[in-house]
């Protein structure tokens, strides 16, 4: 787990970053987004620069000295990689003048730095620093290159809280969520997001929300039985009156209580606002693969979106509605601009642009103001073609991952059912980290190139995990028993973390511009099932709503 320097003792790393989770890390600022892709060039050389210093106190801290790759269509990411390179090898260089350690540094940044009158200010902050011997890969992805994936809706329990109860957590001044008594008594009681030393929360943060409904009140009622808590037929609240004389059972008693509150209120709202439908319309979007694996039709799909969300604000008349038209026009209306403005970007993106005739009528048909059309008009700074005057080309810039989206939604629906996500679209950082890990070579090493040095012979490839049959035979040296008690030991460890015995060095991804609820949790999938550990960290989280009022800040 990466910790944070004490500013105190360690003036060199300047606090430069906090840990949210057990494998994300954020530099704390939010208006970088604004910064990097709507400001002037200075300022984002600026915000690029502070960065990069921020990055390499992630990798002091970490103990690595990382190979560095990034995504090769951004000029962000390659930008901030020579950065990173530049401080990376003056501190190197620093320790190695200073503590007489030798590395593998790359010759031209350290003559660049040598002279800098840095010295003074961060020698004793290298004192005693050695960094590990497999080093890591950093790897750098660009907002840029995904516009797509904080727009759209995820399945997961903590994704889903911060999407759709957005409008009922409350932040506090340092950025940390806390409950809070609605003063004015509205109908939505504010909620707070359950703190990460909760073990109920952390086992379950990442869990499509259909198996928390499923799991946690099963959990619960197992505990319930199983501790002095004699509440087989009683309330949440009554439970918590009870545990006021019991101490022992207050503080588990309050977190089942919070977490299942919050998994209620989730479901609710996705019940209330029919996210389902919804959900499935933005994967035959995002995917142009429809639920049944086949490709959608372009028309038939522009044709659904025309009829089903660029609704215009004023209900047809008379009301005389089916049951199902209802729900549309119920949802669309209670909460119609976020969810119309989401998918129309959405839409947009996944489409490849449109002509500037079509694309107007569309922005009025849904009603957008001026404010929000000027929201739509500045993915332009994240690549994003808006216009389009032949007939358009869905999909991805980049064609091997477009074809790796479209391989993975096919094979989700065969194997979707009721019991599991519905969720087909494949990210560009699920397609970069299982490429990386799985050491893909060809054109994806064109699309990530490695900085000025990469891994090379065996360290290139992955390390596999050791397996028993192939482990060291009992021999003259080593007696049966001690061998059977190494297998032992082995095994237990990899069943109680599987950090501890990792199948290779590694990997630190930092994704400009922001990174989604929905990435995270990918991170924590392929490091489980690949045994690798890897971190992630961004300037900030983002939501699709704090994703929007970014874009929505005026250019300079």
């Amino acid at each position: 787990m990466i910790t944070t320097f004490n500013n105190n003792k360690q003036s060199l790393f300047f606090y430069a970053e906090t840990v949210l989770e057990q494998r994300v890390f954020s530099l704390y600022r939010e208006d970088a987004f604004a910064t990097l892709y709507l400001r002037d060039k200075d300022r984002c050389s600026d915000e690029l620069d502070r960065t990069a210093q921020q990055l390499v106190g992630v990798f002091l801290t970490a103990n690595e000295n990382p190979y560095i790759r990034y995504s090769a269509s951004s000029r962000l990411a390659k930008d901030l990689a020579q950065l990173v390179v530049v401080e990376l090898c003056f501190f190197l260089f620093l320790f190695c003048f200073v503590f007489k350690s030798t590395f593998n540094l790359n010759l031209p940044c350290v003559l660049l730095f040598a002279t800098q009158k840095r010295f003074g200010e961060v020698k004793s902050g290298l004192s005693g620093w050695k960094p590990v011997e497999d080093r890591a890969t950093f790897i750098i992805l660009d907002r840029a290159d995904d516009p797509l994936t904080p727009l759209l809706h995820a399945m997961t329990f903590q994704a889903m809280s911060t999407d759709l109860l957005a409008d009922r957590l409350k932040k506090d001044s340092k950025g940390s969520k806390k409950k809070k008594l609605d003063e004015e008594k509205s109908e939505l009681d504010e909620l707070a997001l359950p703190a990460d030393d909760d073990k109920i929360w952390a086992k379950y943060r990442h869990v499509f929300i259909g198996e928390v409904n499923k799991r946690l009140p099963k959990e619960f009622t197992e505990w319930r039985n199983e501790s002095a808590v004699n509440g087989e037929n009683m309330s949440n609240s009554d439970l918590m009156k009870a545990a006021q004389d019991m101490p022992q059972y207050q503080q588990q008693i309050r977190r089942f209580k919070n977490n299942l509150d919050l998994a209620q209120a989730v479901t609710k709202r996705f019940a209330e606002q029919n996210l389902l439908d919804i959900i499935l319309l933005e994967q035959d979007i995002a995917c142009w693969i429809d639920s049944d694996g086949k490709k959608c039709d372009r028309e038939k799909l522009g044709a659904r979106c025309s009829k089903d969300i660029f609704l215009s604000q004023d209900p047809p008349k008379p009301l005389r509605f089916t049951k199902r038209i209802y729900i549309y026009v119920y949802t669309y209306y209670k909460y119609g601009k976020e969810l119309k403005l989401r998918l129309f970007m959405a839409y947009l993106i996944a489409q490849g642009g449109l002509s500037d005739l079509i694309r107007k009528n569309l922005m009025d048909q849904a009603g957008f103001t001026r404010e929000d059309q000027d929201t739509i008009m500045n993915l332009s700074t994240l690549n994003v073609v808006l216009s389009s005057a032949k007939p358009p080309k869905e999909g991805h810039k980049n064609s091997e991952y477009w074809s790796a989206v479209q391989a993975n939604a096919k094979s989700k629906t065969e194997q979707t059912s009721e019991e599991t996500s519905p969720i087909r679209f494949l990210s560009y950082l699920e397609w970069a980290l299982t490429n990386h890990i799985e050491n893909t070579e060809g054109k994806f090493e064109e699309h990530f190139p490695y900085g000025p040095d990469k891994p090379t012979g065996n360290r290139a490839r992955k390390r596999q995990p050791t397996s028993f049959r192939k482990a060291r035979k009992p021999n003259e040296e080593k007696p049966p028993v001690i061998y059977i008690v190494h297998i032992v030991l082995v095994f237990v460890l990899k069943k109680l973390s599987f950090s501890l015995i990792q199948s290779g060095p590694r990997v630190i991804v930092y994704v400009v511009g922001g990174v989604t609820y929905s990435e995270l949790c990918t991170c924590y999938e392929l490091s489980e099932k690949h045994n690798i550990d890897i971190f992630i960290g961004s300037t900030a989280i983002l939501t699709p709503q704090s994703y929007i009022q970014q874009l929505s800040e005026k250019r300079d």
